[in-house]
């Protein structure tokens, strides 16, 4: 499925999420970001903004949630672990890969660890957690941060 992110929005169409879950630990997808995702919006505070792409939340997303991040950075797409714990924000970037190419990103919550594992690209990003799975919402993607999209976007979900 194409995911459009219109020029001045920040939410995206063409996928329909936000369908409440009862305690979602695992997701996985197939993307390909388009060339257009390499566009900033030229904003010193928003240049820098972690996108969001698939994750889900416990309760309200600003509180409590979990979510694979993107950014524009130097040419490539710059992925991150994005967690909201306790309404804190905690994001980290883990690999970069290149638009037009298919990458295969999954998040994995381990309660009883303590933790979420983000993968893509043969790359892996632990970041503590230590929410339990809970009722939520699924999320979709997002561009921003501060700024909306500069130009359309489109990214390839499967």
């Amino acid at each position: 499925m194409i995911v459009s992110i219109c020029k001045g929005c920040h939410y995206s169409s063409g996928w329909s999420l936000g369908s409440v879950h009862t305690g979602v630990t695992f997701q996985e997808y197939k993307v390909k970001f388009s060339a257009s995702c390499l566009t900033l919006p030229g904003k010193p505070n928003c240049d820098t903004d972690t996108n969001k792409l698939f994750g889900w939340s416990h309760g309200y997303h600003h509180s409590n949630s979990i979510r694979m991040g993107w950014r524009s950075a130097q040419g490539l797409i710059r992925l991150s672990g994005y967690i909201y714990q306790n309404g804190k924000m905690t994001t980290k970037g883990f690999v970069s890969v290149p638009v037009n190419t298919w990458v295969t990103c999954n998040i994995e919550h381990v309660p009883e660890l303590g933790i979420v594992r983000f993968y893509a690209n043969g790359k892996t990003l632990e970041m503590p957690y230590t929410r339990n799975p809970s009722w939520g919402y699924l999320l979709k993607p997002y561009f921003g941060g501060d700024c909306p999209a500069p130009i359309n976007m489109t990214i390839e979900i499967v």
